[in-house]
């Protein structure tokens, strides 16, 4: 799952965890920094258990990182995080594959911080609230649907830059304020 890579404009030989896993690279050679400070690894397809999680430990100290991967990650992966927030949108598989997570991670004993919900549309039957109530966990960022989001993607400039004035940039903004 590439998509943070794909919409900061890097399409093709991306290196991943995968790389790391099998001896090609070191953890700090698969971290990209954007041409506007942000920082990823791409995951890929790579699967986490106990013995590859080792590499993360060796990644150079930073202030935050964004791990892009597939929701299903396991307890491993979150287990090294200090903070985690998880992203959902109103669509009814999101929800209920939301709601799977957050019962492992508690079962685990793993915090999450709270829920972002992504594409956000008042006309959609789940609401706001509903998430909240049935994941039990607070609502710390609704980003609204904005249709020039695609826009974005294929042109590797990160939306709020694109769009710095738009309601989804001002809520981005916002919360990161409050991350650093």
């Amino acid at each position: 799952n590439n998509t943070i890579a794909i919409s900061l404009g890097y399409y093709q030989n991306l290196l991943t965890y995968n790389d790391v896993i099998n001896g090609i690279k070191t953890i700090n050679e698969v971290v990209y920094k954007s041409p506007f400070g942000i920082e990823f690894i791409s995951f890929g397809n790579a699967t986490i258990n106990r013995e590859n999680l080792q590499y993360l430990f060796f990644l150079s100290p930073r202030e935050f990182i964004i791990i892009d991967s597939l929701p299903t990650l396991n307890e491993y992966l979150f287990s090294i995080c200090d903070e985690i927030y998880l992203i959902t949108t109103q669509e009814l598989n999101s929800v209920n594959a939301l709601m799977n997570l957050i019962s492992f991670l508690k079962e685990k004993k793993i915090k999450v911080n709270g829920i972002i919900v992504n594409k956000y549309d008042k006309r959609k039957p789940i609401k706001i609230n509903e998430i909240h109530e049935v994941c039990g966990l607070p609502i710390v960022l609704v980003l609204p649907n904005e249709n020039k989001i695609e826009e974005s993607f294929y042109s590797g400039v990160p939306f709020v830059y694109l769009y710095p004035n738009s309601k989804f940039s001002k809520e981005i903004r916002k919360f990161v304020a409050g991350l650093i």
